[in-house]
């Protein structure tokens, strides 16, 4: 165990205060309140003091013959519980691993097969049910597993009929939610917006919606989107845009302006701004978003509790060159728990650090508290070390009560 809140991780950082103010949208007819955040920028922060973190937790994963991680941080994860679900860019095959970060299954065998994938673009998971369906662009179809029987899927559905076969799809096209199977695609002609195609658990074409961004903008050509599963909701977030959507098992409904694209652009007056939202995380207590702006990558902290947004530019503020705990995305939230995934590359740094801090060969005072917890941990990063698989920090975040 370690504790990041006591190491005093502060990162000097574009910050944005925030206050709710109500607005509405159209879409599909249908209007909503939209939670609508004003900013200011402030002071400095302290992310581990702000969202509450107590103490954090190293889970090595284990290495295995069918469970190998190449070491980039991979495409998505997926906290499912009592699974960690991952794809990743480099072996295509879905990764599942238990709490303990032992290997359980894998998913998607490749070929050319009507049971298998040729081309894994993206995975969903219903929460109410322990079913994985999987996006196969290349095969054009969608393939439903069980997850407690690790076999051949269990039905299939086609992306080549009718209107479907119009259009193409790639990472974060698909969700899953109470009989209906979400996919976000783009048609085959230049400057087309991005759209979801409603189909029934058979497969068939029920709608299609257009998104239409903040002041009715719709999705710059080439840029689209990304779902995202957060809790048992799922939430669809347009680049280029501000708006938050959710699906209300009709329609997608817009539910929060963030303060993002819309004052970055303001500030840097660029043409052809490179945006792209990665990850969206929401629980009674935070919301958390993070994206890229061209190359640089942004977090944006929301509490609750405070009324009040952070949004930090993680590459010119050097979180990763100053934190002491190397950490990649955060890909799961609830009310006591923070999960987050350290490849192999951060397993080595951090251990590294550890042993110059324990070492005294770097020039930072340490209190002998820490350093004790430093040298705890040693063994589990050799752990992670030798396994070579990556690791699974599971974060635990202290009650209302307790902040």
């Amino acid at each position: 165990m370690y504790f990041p809140g006591h190491i005093g991780v502060v990162i000097w950082l574009l910050i944005v205060a925030c206050d709710w103010e109500p607005s509405s949208e159209l879409n599909d007819d249908v209007k909503t309140e939209v939670v609508e955040l004003n900013c200011e920028i402030t002071s400095p922060v302290n992310i581990t003091e702000m969202m509450g973190v107590k103490s954090a937790e190293l889970i090595p994963l284990q290495l295995h013959p069918d469970g190998l991680l190449s070491g980039y941080v991979p495409e998505r994860i997926v906290y499912h519980d009592p699974w960690f679900i991952i794809l990743e860019r480099i072996n295509e095959p879905i990764l599942i691993f238990n709490q303990d970060g032992e290997f359980n299954a894998s998913y998607g065998i490749q070929g050319k097969g009507p049971d298998e994938v040729l081309s894994l673009n993206d995975f969903a998971l219903p929460i109410e049910k322990n079913e994985l369906y999987m996006l196969d662009y290349m095969g054009s179809k969608v393939l439903k597993y069980s997850i407690q029987t690790n076999s051949h899927p269990i039905s299939s559905i086609g992306l080549t009929a009718g209107k479907i076969s119009e259009y193409s799809f790639g990472k974060g096209d698909l969700a899953v939610s109470k009989g209906h199977v979400l996919i976000l695609g783009k048609k085959r002609t230049p400057g087309a917006a991005s759209e979801v195609l409603v189909l029934d658990s058979t497969g068939m074409l029920d709608k299609i919606i257009t998104f239409s961004g903040q002041n009715g903008e719709q999705d710059k050509p080439g840029q689209g989107g990304e779902f995202f599963q957060s809790g048992n909701e799922v939430i669809y977030l347009s680049n280029h845009s501000d708006t938050v959507w959710r699906w209300n098992d009709q329609t997608f409904e817009p539910i929060y302006a963030l303060p993002i694209y819309s004052s970055l652009k303001s500030k840097d007056q660029k043409e052809g701004l490179s945006f792209k939202y990665t990850s969206y995380l929401e629980s009674d207590r935070f919301l958390y978003v993070s994206f890229f702006v061209d190359d640089e990558k942004y977090i944006y902290i929301y509490s609750k509790m405070i009324g009040q947004g952070k949004l930090i530019n993680t590459s010119t503020d050097g979180m990763r060159r100053n934190a002491i705990i190397p950490m990649s995305d955060y890909f799961h939230i609830d009310d006591s728990v923070l999960y987050g995934y350290v490849t192999h590359t951060e397993v080595l740094s951090r251990f590294e650090t550890n042993s110059n801090l324990i070492r005294g060969n770097i020039d930072v005072k340490i209190p002998d508290e820490l350093l004790g917890k430093l040298s705890r941990e040693m063994p589990l990063l050799e752990n992670a070390i030798r396994f070579g698989n990556g690791m699974i920090v599971k974060y635990a975040i202290a009650s209302d009560d307790a902040n």
